[in-house]
């Protein structure tokens, strides 16, 4: 079956528009994100001038923005930049620090918990969001809300989630890039792929993906992309997927390549120009590692020009061979219908949704 056909036949909700519009909307809502303003004061709490630090506080797709914009500052920046996935805050989260609070549909439970917590803790709040109890809540206390683009799944709005986080970041005086001249990778990545769709790089990984398990192992500032490989292999794919970091993985996961191997395993490497010496001796001992166990790997490479470019060139590869994935296993790549039956069954057993309305006094 040929690619459009797999597409007719498996991509209802029409996944693929979303990801191929990736660096268009970054562009788009950067412009459109430029007319938000961070006002002088969030209820008590005055604009931050002397920032300690940016905690972004949400869940699954919602999240990942705070991983890109970590990656992005993370040697770049005094202020310190932290992602939280939890109910809780950190007890160190508090006055003196912006919480940046994303998600998506605005009724994250786990988000809407750590947003009112770090309010009475005395942190200026800023929110990422489609709308829901969080732009609500946001909207009461006279917060920031970054509108989202609504209808979709949580994991296809990362582009303007990240043009969102890039003005709130540039509101800080903190040296974010601008989406300018760093799309080109991005777009070379989607002509490639409509050229030849099972035949590009994303493509080709994808397939030597299915039958295995994927190992996905990158390092820092590249980080973020690894970690979003492995969740939209989770949530396009419906199929396993792990995730490990360098030089920490040196010192224990390689471990696992000493011993029985109980699976067929794909290691994927992803790369960029900002790699040490350190780093590329390190992925050459690994794939001496994989040949002499018979180990079949891919490696995923940006081209350069700049951080933000590279992230957003690997950031649609994975996307699309996530999908590609996707469609070699003959699955809808948009439908995550047991994280939904995980919320209508804590919402029933818990009814969470009611009880975060009292608590935020909406």
């Amino acid at each position: 079956m040929g690619f459009e056909q797999l597409v007719a036949k498996l991509d209802k909700s029409r996944m693929l528009g979303l990801i191929l519009s990736e660096p268009d909307e970054l562009e788009m809502y950067y412009e459109k994100y430029g007319g938000v303003e961070l006002p002088e004061r969030v209820r008590e709490v005055a604009f931050p001038r002397d920032l300690d630090s940016i905690v972004f506080t949400g869940m699954g797709g919602s999240a990942i923005v705070g991983d890109f914009a970590r990656g992005l500052l993370l040697d770049r920046a005094s202020a310190a930049i932290e992602v939280v996935r939890d109910f809780k805050l950190p007890l160190h989260v508090g006055k003196g620090d912006v919480l940046v609070a994303v998600s998506y549909s605005g009724n994250t439970v786990e988000t809407l918990r750590c947003a009112k917590e770090g309010v009475e803790r005395g942190c200026y709040l800023v929110a990422v969001t489609s709308g829901g109890l969080l732009e609500r809540y946001a909207s009461k206390l006279g917060a920031a809300v970054y509108k989202l683009p609504t209808g979709r799944p949580p994991r296809t709005a990362l582009a303007p989630m990240l043009a969102a986080a890039l003005r709130i970041l540039e509101r800080l005086n903190l040296p974010a890039p601008t989406p300018k001249s760093s799309t080109s990778g991005a777009r070379r990545v989607i002509e490639e792929f409509k050229a030849d769709p099972l035949g590009c790089l994303p493509a080709s990984i994808a397939a030597r993906i299915k039958g295995s398990v994927p190992l996905i192992y990158t390092y820092q500032p590249y980080s973020p992309v690894g970690f979003r490989f492995k969740t939209q292999v989770n949530e396009n794919a419906k199929y396993h997927a792990f995730f490990a970091e360098l030089p920490e993985a040196d010192h224990n996961e390689i471990m696992g390549w000493e011993g029985l191997l109980t699976a067929k395993y794909h290691p994927v490497l992803i790369r960029g120009s900002e790699e040490p010496g350190e780093i590329a001796a390190i992925l050459d001992f690994w794939k001496q590692i994989f040949k002499e166990r018979g180990i079949d790997s891919s490696e995923l490479r940006s081209s350069g020009g700049g951080r933000l470019s590279e992230l957003l060139e690997l950031l649609v590869s994975v996307d699309l061979a996530s999908y590609v994935l996707a469609l070699l296993l003959e699955v809808d790549p948009t439908p995550v219908n047991i994280i939904s039956r995980l919320k209508r069954a804590l919402d029933e057993r818990l009814n969470i949704e009611k009880r975060v309305i009292t608590e935020l006094e909406l």
